[in-house]
C-alpha cells in the first residue's frame, strides 16, 4: 500500500504521464489514467491502470477493460465494433465493358389534333436495370451498401452504383436524361405519336470493388451489368390512328 501511495504521489508531483502518440504526431483523442496515456486517431479509453486507443472510425467504442491487446495502439480486442455493414467506398473497372446485348427504348408522346409544342422535351427519366455480381464466400457478405452514389472508375461510359446490392440481384433505379435538342413539333392536323426512340446497350463491366467493414479495407472482384443509353436519339412522328405505324393513343 505504501508503494503505491507513492507512486500516486510522484505522479501528482511530476504531472501528466507523457504515454504513447498513436497518430504519426499529427494529433488526436488524449486520454488515459495515472499509469498510462495514449493519444489516438480514433476513440481514446482507459480503465484505472491502462490506455489504449480503438481503430479509426465512429463505429469503434471502447469497452470497460484493456483485454491484454498485443497493441495499444490498435487494440481490436479492447473495442467493440458496432456497426458490421459492409460499405462500398470505390469501384474501378479492371477492362473493357462487353457489350451483351442492343435494343430500342421508346420515350414518346401521344399528341391531340392543333397540339402546340408536344411532343418529349429535353429532360426526361427512365428505368435503368443494373445488377452487380460477385464470388460469394464464407467470410464475404452477400450484400453491400453505400453512403454516398459511386460512380465507376475507368470507363467511358457512365455507370453510377447506388444505394445497396445484393449479389446478383437485379434492381431498378430511375436516372435523369437531358438531351441538347428537344423532340416536339407543333399544329398536328390529326392525333399523332411523336416517337423519341433511344438505343441501349446492355453492358457487362469487369469491377474490383473497395468495401470497408468496421474501418478495415478489403477488395474483392466483381461483375457489373448496366443497361446505358449509347449513342443519339431518333425522332419521328406518325398518325397514331395508322395502323402498324405508331401506338394507339
Amino acid at each position: 500500500m505504501s508503494c503505491l501511495r507513492l507512486l500516486v504521489n510522484l505522479c501528482l508531483v511530476s504531472g501528466v504521464v507523457r504515454g504513447d502518440d498513436c497518430t504519426g504526431g499529427v494529433g488526436g483523442n488524449r486520454c488515459g489514467s495515472w499509469f498510462s496515456h495514449m493519444t489516438c486517431l480514433g476513440n481514446c479509453c482507459h480503465d484505472d491502470f491502462n490506455a489504449w486507443c480503438c481503430p479509426p472510425g465512429d463505429e469503434w467504442v471502447c469497452q470497460g477493460t484493456f483485454n491484454h491487446d498485443t497493441s495499444h495502439c490498435k487494440a481490436t480486442k479492447s473495442c467493440s465494433c458496432t456497426d458490421n455493414t459492409p460499405y462500398l467506398v470505390r469501384s474501378v473497372a479492371t477492362g473493357p465493358p462487353q457489350v451483351a446485348s442492343h435494343s430500342e427504348m421508346d420515350f414518346g408522346a401521344c399528341c391531340p389534333p392543333k397540339a402546340s409544342g408536344c411532343g418529349v422535351g429535353t429532360s426526361f427519366t427512365w428505368t435503368n436495370q443494373q445488377s452487380v455480381t460477385w464470388k460469394a464466400s464464407v467470410s464475404l457478405t452477400n450484400s453491400f451498401t453505400l453512403k454516398q452514389s459511386l460512380l465507376v472508375e475507368g470507363l467511358e461510359y457512365t455507370i453510377t452504383l447506388t444505394t445497396s446490392y445484393e449479389n446478383g440481384q437485379t434492381k431498378s433505379k430511375s436516372e435523369a436524361v437531358q438531351l441538347a435538342h428537344s423532340c416536339k413539333q407543333d399544329l398536328f392536323t390529326e392525333g399523332t405519336y411523336v416517337s423519341q426512340l433511344g438505343h441501349v446497350s446492355v453492358l457487362e463491366v469487369p469491377v474490383k470493388l473497395y468495401y470497408k467493414r468496421c474501418g478495415v479495407q478489403s477488395e474483392v472482384a466483381s461483375t457489373v451489368k448496366s443497361h446505358v443509353l449509347d449513342g443519339g436519339f431518333d425522332c419521328n412522328s406518325a398518325p397514331s390512328a395508322q395502323e402498324g405505324s405508331a401506338p394507339a393513343c
